[in-house]
């Protein structure tokens, strides 16, 4: 990404460096931020500044799935600790736990959705309950913890829909119907 923006601005006749003073966890879709000027410059400090001062508003939109949180308009907040753990050379799994850092997510229900249980591939009837229900959220994080959404949505039983790591058991049903 740093590249090719830098290769935009050369083409523009601007000259210099780039530095990246935001960041987005693989499978987040978002805006990143970016200074004109290396690690150092004072746009790149004032922006960093700006971040960990939480003077920069970030909400997410997130589709869960399970129970209902609420009916639209409803808010509400996880507090639970967040224990990061290496799962691999390059990989990383963050679990609720009484030895994690202090995690702050609020979230507001936006929509509620109910898609209808489909008929079994054993019989054509459907059983009653088994319709999947899904909630729009708009999520802001008071903390940046490593997986920080997706971990307290899933302690909370409603994992973020497709989240293969998470919601491994809402997987591939979630992923039809997006």
């Amino acid at each position: 990404v740093v590249s090719c923006l830098q290769m935009q601005l050369r083409a523009g006749g601007l000259k210099g460096r780039l530095s990246g003073v935001s960041r987005l966890d693989i499978q987040t879709s978002g805006a990143l931020f970016f200074a004109l000027g290396d690690d150092q410059s004072t746009a790149a400090q004032w922006l960093r500044a700006q971040f960990s001062g939480h003077q920069v508003t970030k909400e997410y939109v997130c589709l869960c799935s399970g129970p209902s949180l609420g009916l639209p308009g409803t808010e509400g907040e996880v507090t639970a600790p967040l224990l990061t753990k290496r799962v691999g050379q390059d990989r990383f799994l963050s679990v609720t736990s009484p030895l994690g850092k202090q995690a702050h997510t609020l979230y507001k229900v936006r929509a509620v959705y109910t898609r209808q249980a489909s008929k079994s591939s054993i019989s054509d009837e459907v059983m009653p309950g088994d319709d999947k229900v899904y909630t729009l959220l708009v999520i802001r994080l008071v903390t940046g913890r490593t997986h920080q959404i997706r971990a307290h949505m899933a302690s909370l039983g409603r994992p973020l829909v497709t989240d293969s790591v998470y919601g491994e058991q809402n997987f591939w049903d979630d992923g039809l119907w997006c």
